[in-house]
């Protein structure tokens, strides 16, 4: 941003989200943030305050991690094994 004035001076901006004061970089969320920008000259006139907004978007694919080769023996007088697999791999993803 930036800011002007009649004073010959430039006067300083501050930064907020939320009423809290930003000073240099800062840690975005995921999602959209609004950042607002206050500014006063030294006779105390205030700059009507703006505002941007930062959106922040989830751009990492999840990594799916596939368990090892799995085996059963059969159900007792079937054909067939009986065997849970929905719990035996995992997933991560950076949005937490």
């Amino acid at each position: 941003g930036s800011v002007t004035d009649n004073s010959g001076t430039t006067p300083a901006i501050t930064y907020a989200i939320g009423g809290t004061p930003l000073s240099g970089a800062h840690a975005f969320p995921m999602g959209v943030t609004t950042v607002t920008m206050d500014a006063s000259d030294g006779a105390g006139n205030a700059a009507v305050q703006q505002s941007f907004t930062v959106t922040v978007t989830d751009g990492e694919v999840p990594v799916i991690t596939a368990p090892g080769a799995q085996s059963a023996s059969t159900d007792a007088g079937a054909n067939t094994a009986t065997l849970d697999v929905t719990s035996l791999g995992s997933v991560t993803d950076n949005s937490g």
